[in-house]
């Protein structure tokens, strides 16, 4: 038997990561209450890593993709839309890859409605029908590690072994997940054991 792998893509910019370039630092406090929309470089990444992706399937590089699960966040939505579009496996959004939770993620993710509204083809059965509740400090490092496994593990238990599916979460995410530097757009390629 094989293994199922994790296709991991960080979101791409936003006018989020502009402010963090432009501050230097993370204070968001102009911006907790709503969800950036992707710059439009942020939009021409989500085009490239579609076709990028596409192009590796027909190649033999990546096995084709089964599903694919999304931050609800617009700039990781747009990347699963665009691959939506290039493979046509279904997107199912989940509040469990939004970044690290806090002070400045407090409700910033649109609503329930708005996400059905502006992405009508995406699965919202495991994102909370309210935002996210605020939480007074920044999520601590392990617990977003725990947060991650704990999703890998649910998802992975109704796959096949040799399954492959897309993971979109946001590069503060990957980059504690993986003990690496991760940049906007990033794909990282990932074997879970059986």
């Amino acid at each position: 038997m094989g293994n199922t792998r994790i296709l991991f893509i960080a979101s791409v910019q936003s006018y989020f990561d502009l402010l963090i370039e432009e501050q230097g630092k993370y204070i968001f406090t102009d911006i907790s209450t709503h969800d950036p929309e992707p710059t439009l470089e942020g939009a021409s990444q989500a085009e490239h890593i579609a076709k990028t992706i596409h192009t590796h399937i027909k190649k033999d590089i990546y096995k084709p993709i089964s599903k694919i699960y999304s931050s609800p966040l617009k700039r990781a939505l747009v990347v699963a839309i665009e691959l939506e579009k290039k493979l046509h496996a279904p997107v199912y959004a989940s509040d469990d890859l939004i970044g690290r939770l806090g002070t400045f993620y407090a409700n910033i993710r649109s609503s329930y409605d708005d996400i059905k509204h502006e992405y009508p083809t995406v699965n919202l059965n495991s994102i909370n029908s309210t935002t996210i509740p605020w939480q007074p400090e920044q999520e601590k490092e392990k617990f977003v590690i725990k947060r991650i496994n704990e999703f890998l593990e649910r998802i992975t238990e109704n796959l096949n072994p040799h399954d492959t599916v897309a993971v979109i979460t946001h590069p503060d995410v990957l980059t504690l997940y993986t003990g690496r530097t991760v940049r906007c757009g990033e794909i990282l390629y990932y074997d879970i054991p059986e």
